[in-house]
């Protein structure tokens, strides 16, 4: 399930995850990888974007 999850996010996002096992990664780390750009701050999930 995980490798099915990082590669679709990897397809979505074009971030490549580090080369180093999840549980050596720091939180910023982590962070930087699984952050969403477009749903940062204060969008409501139910709202459309705006382009």
């Amino acid at each position: 399930m995980l490798i099915l999850l990082v590669s679709t996010w990897v397809l979505a996002t074009g971030r490549i995850p580090p080369d180093r096992p999840p549980c050596e990664l720091s939180s910023s780390e982590l962070i930087e990888f699984w952050a969403d750009d477009h749903t940062a701050g204060t969008l409501n999930p139910l709202q459309e974007r705006q382009t």
